[in-house]
């Protein structure tokens, strides 16, 4: 079987891993965590960055360090996976849905302070498979109304918006170091910001709401949202190897763009931005039923994925959100589709996906 996404290990992690191990320091503290964090910071070009313990408790804690709460509006696109969504829900505020551009997949920024409120108080912009969504357009916005922007970067670590790391633009950028991400750290996630004040909460808040030096003093409700030694051992080794992996995964995209041509509609950049090939995916033709086709290559041991559901169609929101018409999102779900990509993919691996994609468009289309 050909997998949706593989991590790439190689000796460098396993021999920071053993010395993480070796030093005694497996949890919480350690050397590791330090060089991540500053490797982190040093590519990403921010002013402070820490490690927690993956995306979604990332995002929960950028919202609990702009402190909003019950009550409080966040605008979001509808499409993206479900971390993005609960978080808010967390913090009790109130999801206020935006749809796509077809083009970039990111929010629509036209549709944007149609959508603003006295109640609304950020925007959470997502970057969505790789590219960037217009985020100096929202950013725009966000500056008009006094709202605050939160980048959710769990998926284009790399990319660039007019020359400056995604992540880096906005008030807050999130990260995501997943198995299948650009880089990993087994589960893992970071926050960036420029700001030393939200930076100082978010690291009370990630440790039990404990101060630094605080010992057993604690100024808030915390939570343990820490990234271990060994994680971090992992991240310093797949960081060194960063330019490589998105080498690599640009070969894999023009090799999957050589096979595919027009049979797939891609992403496309916004104007001055370089997206990163984080998961080869497009949309397909409305004559194709996605779901079939993913049997179909599963059939021949190829895994495959669909995008995103239209967030605001899960169950346990509420009827009036789950009938809310957002109809770029609900194409990219109905007949969009993710192909393997991974660092290590073969090009006769890619002709072999691309071979079959064309018998089934010509069987069964």
């Amino acid at each position: 079987m050909i997998p949706i996404a593989k991590p790439y290990i190689s000796s460098l992690e396993k021999k920071y891993v053993n010395a993480a191990v070796e030093s005694g320091w497996v949890s919480s503290q350690g050397e590791y965590i330090i060089r991540f964090e500053e490797k982190l910071k040093e590519y990403l070009g921010a002013s402070f960055v820490t490690s927690t313990s993956n995306g979604t408790s990332a995002l929960h804690l950028a919202l609990l360090a702009l402190d909003i709460k019950a009550g409080d509006e966040v605008i979001l696109p509808a499409s993206s996976f479900i971390a993005t969504l609960n978080a808010i829900l967390y913090v009790g505020a109130i999801p206020v849905f935006v749809d796509i551009e077809l083009d970039s997949w990111g929010i629509n920024s036209k549709k944007i302070e149609e959508k603003i409120t006295d109640k609304t108080k950020a925007i959470l912009l997502v970057h969505l498979y790789g590219y960037a969504a217009d985020v100096y357009a929202v950013k725009g916005i966000a500056d008009k109304y006094g709202l605050y922007l939160i980048e959710d970067n769990a998926e284009s670590l790399g990319a660039t918006a007019q020359g400056k790391k995604l992540g880096t633009i906005g008030h807050i950028g999130t990260y995501s170091f997943f198995g299948n991400k650009i880089i990993t750290t087994g589960e893992g996630g970071a926050i960036s910001t420029n700001d030393a004040e939200i930076m100082k909460k978010i690291n009370i808040c990630k440790n039990h709401g404990r101060a630094k030096n605080g010992g057993y003093q604690h100024t808030m409700i915390g939570f343990n949202y820490r990234m271990t030694n060994l994680q971090a051992a992992i991240g310093v080794a797949q960081l060194e190897q960063i330019d490589m992996f998105l080498e690599k995964r640009q070969e894999i995209e023009k090799t999957y763009d050589s096979y595919l041509g027009n049979s797939i509609k891609r992403q496309k950049d916004v104007v001055n931005t370089d997206h990163v090939n984080w998961m080869y995916s497009g949309i397909l033709s409305k004559d194709i039923d996605i779901e079939q086709l993913k049997s179909y290559l599963f059939s021949v041991d190829i895994d495959s994925r669909r995008l995103f559901a239209p967030m605001n169609t899960m169950s346990y929101l509420s009827k009036e959100m789950q009938k809310e018409s957002y109809p770029n999102a609900v194409l990219l779900y109905t007949h969009g589709i993710s192909l393997p990509t991974y660092v290590g993919l073969s090009a006769e691996e890619i002709e072999y996906i691309t071979s079959h994609i064309k018998i089934y468009l010509e069987q069964y289309v």
